[in-house]
């Protein structure tokens, strides 16, 4: 895959680029700091993209191999929000955690960590300046879950989700919302997050849904079997 031999040149790139940034070859001229900052900017994005074309070809190809021990969502969902909350400032949004004890996992802590990444860097990325996003972590309702699941929701106000789109958004390369929203700056927007998330949660035999209403809210809902 070409994303193997794509990696390496651009991991030298970035921290290249990192160091100049930081001053270690002398301090860069004041006109230079800004397009410093946006080739950096437009590389890490690119680093990404090649990480998650990386993560579907092992999925596709069923070669994604889990780490697997136990482990706490509510500690995973807590340092996802403390790292991206200072992107949600950048939009002025309010992040509100709601996180309860539920349920150890048996899972990857670091695929799980991806994975409410994605769902809440979705949230950011769609949520309106000055907007609202809530992230809660509890055990899901035994009637319906019997046996002990962890669940972890993110909600946000953002534009919302038609219908006739909510399956296809898990597609890869699916991008269902206007492309007035993709921007350099924000959250990446290849439309692999969700495709990502969803096959990572299935590896791990949980389930992964989505809830909304246009024009007012959009829910993810990750379900993870808890052990005892």
């Amino acid at each position: 895959l070409a994303a193997h031999e794509l990696r390496t040149p651009l991991t030298s790139m970035v921290g290249y680029l990192e160091l100049m940034g930081e001053g270690s070859f002398g301090k860069l001229p004041k006109s230079f700091e800004r397009p410093i900052m946006s080739v950096r900017r437009n590389a890490l994005r690119l680093r990404r993209l090649v990480d998650d074309m990386l993560d579907v070809s092992r999925i596709e190809a069923e070669r994604m191999v889990l780490k697997k021990s136990r482990c706490s969502l509510p500690v995973i969902a807590r340092a996802v929000v403390e790292e991206l909350h200072p992107l949600a400032e950048t939009k002025d949004q309010k992040v509100i955690s709601d996180i309860a004890r539920c349920p150890d996992i048996e899972a990857d802590e670091d695929k799980i960590h991806q994975v409410l990444s994605n769902l809440v860097s979705n949230a950011v990325r769609y949520c309106p300046t000055g907007g609202s996003i809530r992230v809660t972590v509890d055990q899901a309702p035994e009637q319906q879950y019997p046996g002990g699941w962890a669940r972890f929701r993110v909600r946000d106000n953002g534009p919302g989700i038609e219908a006739k789109d909510l399956d296809a958004i898990f597609e890869p390369f699916s991008d269902i919302n206007p492309a007035k929203h993709h921007t350099s700056r924000g959250p990446d927007a290849a439309g692999l997050g969700l495709y990502i998330a969803r096959g990572l949660v299935d590896l791990h035999e949980g389930i992964v849904s989505v809830a909304s209403t246009p024009g007012e809210y959009t829910e993810f809902t990750v379900l993870l079997p808890g052990v005892q």
